[in-house]
């Protein structure tokens, strides 16, 4: 046996049998054993689901074969599954297929050579799998990074936004512990992908926070459904696609008595970007996150307060809230104000739009110094 032979386990009640497949298949495998379903479970979770084909019996005590190879798809979903039985009716054939999703089915008495071509075919089919696995990674992977970079194109504002949300949707979805975080991450990522079909005073208005009229509106409400028709063709992103298209609808309050259920893994991502997308902008406005939350509290039937909850610690500091976004000791003399800033009593003391020189930074400094300014500012 070389030392990249394909790791198997072969599982049997019977000490005996379980010892002879081992002898037969060691010359072309690196073997483990296991007599019975529950020790195979022990076995494959110590090695933590790394073997290529798993071969078990169909008739055990305590755990039969199919019962133990359905456990081992959901502990190691790449391992190939095949199963031996003594028993020739349709009925175990069915099972095996439907509930064990068995790669073979194989009759006793099964002869040595019948069960190594089995586990070869097994072998190649893991390897063509996780082979194709990676190029659709990589495909996918290809597709986010170039549509990312076409918002940033089309709107670099916009694109500003693309890590401070994520950040948000991070937190939410480690708090909550989600198994499926990849998912969430992808979507934030896109979340604004759909405002590529924006015409482009309707697209700077936006990126600007700025007031939409009528028509503005409507092309912003679409956005989201675009979205989904450009990304719910593309592999494995079938679900960010429903996380985007209802990102701007009431939450499905039925997903949040469970939102750890796959069932409702998208409606569970939509409220998060929902969530993140207003946090991020009342962030930009100088309102800190625990107004911000409040806030949102107020609105249940769009923030659910399960995920407002998951923000009760978390801390945001001005970095984090993206480059274009200051304090007023990090202004520069040609950034232009994107919103009017306001002291700590309510005054304007810089209006929106205003070109920053060394006399307006002096002024913004003498009042943070002061009565105080509220930060962070948002320039370009």
């Amino acid at each position: 046996m070389a030392d990249n032979s394909p790791r198997i386990l072969c599982v049997d009640d019977d000490v005996n049998a379980v010892n002879a497949m081992a002898r037969n298949l060691t010359e072309n495998f690196d073997v483990s054993t296991a007599t019975g379903g529950r020790a195979g479970l022990q076995r494959i979770d110590k090695e933590k689901g790394d073997f290529v084909a798993v071969v078990s019996d169909l008739r055990m005590p305590e755990m039969d074969g199919i019962t133990f190879l359905r456990h081992v798809e959901m502990k190691a979903p790449d391992t190939v599954r095949i199963l031996i039985t003594g028993d020739a009716d349709l009925q175990s054939a069915v099972a095996a297929v439907n509930d064990g999703h068995v790669f073979r089915f194989l009759m006793k008495p099964c002869e040595e050579l019948q069960l190594q071509r089995a586990l070869q075919d097994g072998v190649e089919h893991h390897r063509i799998m996780l082979a194709e696995r990676a190029l659709l990674e990589e495909t996918v992977t290809g597709v986010i990074s170039a549509l990312g970079r076409a918002l940033e194109m089309a709107s670099p504002d916009l694109f500003s936004r693309v890590e401070p949300i994520k950040r948000h949707v991070r937190h939410m979805v480690r708090a909550l512990n989600h198994p499926d975080a990849w998912q969430f991450e992808v979507a934030a990522g896109l979340a604004q992908i759909g405002c590529l079909s924006l015409k482009p005073e309707t697209l700077q208005r936006l990126a600007n926070d700025e007031a939409l009229d009528e028509q503005q509106l409507l092309e912003a409400e679409e956005a989201p459904g675009a979205a989904y028709h450009l990304l719910q063709s593309v592999p494995r992103l079938e679900t960010v696609a429903k996380m985007i298209r209802d990102q701007r609808q009431e939450v499905d309050r039925r997903a949040m008595r469970d939102p750890l259920s796959p069932a409702h893994t998208a409606a569970v991502g939509s409220a998060m970007l929902q969530i993140a997308h207003d946090l991020d902008r009342m962030l930009l406005q100088g309102v800190s996150v625990g107004r911000a939350v409040l806030q949102m509290k107020n609105s249940p039937e769009y923030y659910h307060p399960k995920l407002l909850n998951l923000l009760a610690d978390y801390q945001i500091d001005a970095p984090s809230l993206g480059s274009n976004v200051l304090f007023v000791n990090e202004l520069n003399s040609g950034m232009v104000l994107l919103h009017d800033v306001y002291d700590l009593n309510g005054n304007i003391i810089a209006p929106k739009g205003s070109r920053l020189d060394p006399t307006i930074i002096d002024r913004l400094q003498k009042f943070a110094a002061g009565v105080g300014v509220e930060e962070p500012i948002r320039v370009k």
